[in-house]
């Protein structure tokens, strides 16, 4: 997967799911144009033995204005490590919508 993608399709969908990953999304010019003005750094330290970890990132967003919003994510939700709860499974799963609107969850 391409970070810079990733990231892109997380700005323009608010999600990135294997439904990101669609011909539309491949083709979109609001994500190529994210993309094209997306920088992307690997930090070796993450990995360090005293580092935050692997899986850490460092986002940081300038605004047009030139201000810069920034924020550490140091492990994702639904690592081992920080297991997604029942309730988040059950209420943000995307497939559960789909499965809902199939009528298969509801025994129909």
């Amino acid at each position: 997967m391409n970070i810079g993608f990733a990231v892109a399709a997380a700005l323009v969908d608010g999600q990135v799911l294997a439904a990101q990953f669609t011909p539309r999304n491949l083709d979109s010019d609001e994500i190529w144009r994210l993309i094209e003005l997306t920088v992307v750094h690997l930090d070796e330290t993450f990995d360090a033995p005293d580092g935050p970890g692997r899986c850490t990132a460092d986002l940081a967003f300038t605004r047009r204005d030139g201000s810069v919003v920034s924020r550490r994510v140091l492990t994702p939700p639904g690592r081992l490590d920080r297991p997604l709860s029942n309730e988040t499974l059950v209420t943000r799963s995307p497939m559960r919508s789909s499965v809902m609107r199939a009528g298969t969850a509801s025994g129909n």
